[in-house]
């Protein structure tokens, strides 16, 4: 039996993408993501300890 991580994720790409080649894109996607709402969160802090 094959493990679900080995199965095909997709087959429009050459090599096919697996499932743990789809969940490593997905979570460095949501580290960027994460990433950028952090940045954001300290723009909207300076701008507040900033404010009169």
């Amino acid at each position: 039996m094959d493990e679900p991580r080995s199965t095909t994720a997709d087959e429009r790409w050459d090599p096919p993408v697996t499932a743990a080649v789809r969940l490593v894109s997905v979570v460095g996607d949501t580290m960027t993501h994460l990433g950028q709402i952090g940045y954001l969160r300290g723009l909207a802090e300076r701008c507040r300890d900033l404010a009169p």
